[in-house]
């Protein structure tokens, strides 16, 4: 909304222009550049406001402070800057999805549900350009009747998208839960162990919404200690014992989250869109040696896992050398391995 003008009416007294208007009535073409003059003046004066106005208020789902989740609430909006004219600009539907166009099909077979952080909610690309939306368009292009959620949210490591599984979007029944992981997430869950965030343990089941500001500098979390793991810079200088014991969480907080979407009637998939690293090189080759276990873990609970972090060897597949989230083509690329996959592995089987 444009403000008035400070001064409003009573600056009107002492204008030489108004005591001559009460002696000599003014003409219709004298008024109509007066207001004009008093309309440009005002628009001026609302657009400098606005430009310094902090960004829009958007509400943040957040569970307890111990557990230091937060997403997005429904009918939310983000719109951030970063590196220009890279601009990142988001809706969330009444179920805290990211919407995109076309519609979903509501007469789906089988609906499918992808989590992860910001390579899947799609980071600075439109909603149609994310990996989900596309998935889903090619799933239907080869006569699979599916709806793809983006259930993706900047920042969510595993412990997180334990919980969107399990708690917040469990009474949807997906029948397929595509967990995406990056690079980073052993150090996240390093971090948010460091900043007092508990990890597992019972499945939260209250949710509470409160704002934030959504604005040029990126995500303001109301909680500090998330803003602590979202703000921090390339993985720090860990050792093998600390690598070791954050992959040990991520094995245990998969496996868990793999056992409670089979006992909700579902599958969950775990995709690795970026090769884990931690620290020197002891924790990552210790983090190498583990990938075995855990996909022996996770086929004892009927999920599927695998590696498509190769598709970002081809030319023009992030968005570097401004960002290293993947560009159009690299959701696209994800999409198709991501589908090849499910359709070998037969598990779109269903959805004919």
């Amino acid at each position: 909304m444009t403000p008035e003008h400070p001064d409003g009416a009573r600056s009107a007294p002492r204008s030489g222009f108004v005591r001559a208007r009460a002696r000599h009535p003014a003409t219709p073409a004298l008024l109509a550049a007066g207001l004009a003059a008093a309309v440009a003046v005002l628009s001026l004066l609302g657009f400098h406001l606005r430009g310094k106005a902090p960004g829009p208020v958007d509400p943040v789902l957040l569970v307890d402070e111990d557990t230091c989740y937060s997403g997005y609430a429904p009918h939310a909006s983000d719109r951030f800057d970063h590196h220009p004219p890279l601009v990142h600009e988001a809706e969330f539907d009444a179920d805290g999805f990211r919407m995109s166009s076309p519609a979903h099909d509501p007469a789906a077979r089988c609906r499918i549900l992808c989590l992860g952080d910001s390579f899947t909610v799609g980071l600075w690309v439109k909603a149609e350009e994310a990996f989900p939306s596309q998935l889903e368009r090619l799933l239907r292009g080869r006569g699979f009747s599916v709806r793809v959620d983006n259930g993706g949210m900047q920042g969510h490591t595993i412990a997180e998208e334990r919980t969107d599984a399990l708690a917040r979007w469990a009474s949807l029944h997906p029948d397929l839960v595509v967990v995406a992981s990056t690079g980073n997430d052993l150090e996240d869950l390093i971090r948010l162990r460091e900043n007092g965030c508990r990890l597992g343990g019972a499945i939260p089941t209250t949710f509470r919404t409160e704002h934030r500001h959504a604005g040029s500098g990126g995500m303001q979390i109301l909680s500090a200690r998330m803003r602590a793991v979202l703000n921090h810079p390339d993985p720090g200088d860990r050792n093998a014992a600390e690598c070791t014991a954050a992959w040990r969480s991520y094995q245990d907080l998969a496996s868990d989250l793999a056992r409670g979407v089979r006992g909700l009637g579902g599958r969950a998939v775990l995709v690795t869109l970026d090769p884990f690293h931690c620290g020197d090189a002891d924790g990552s080759s210790e983090i190498q040696r583990s990938r075995q276990a855990l996909d022996e873990r996770l086929r004892g609970e009927g999920a599927l896992s695998f590696d498509v972090s190769s598709v970002f060897r081809e030319p023009g597949t992030t968005l570097a050398p401004a960002d290293g989230h993947p560009s159009p083509l690299g959701h696209r690329r994800i999409a198709e391995a991501l589908s090849e996959v499910l359709v070998r592995a037969g598990a779109l089987e269903a959805c004919r």
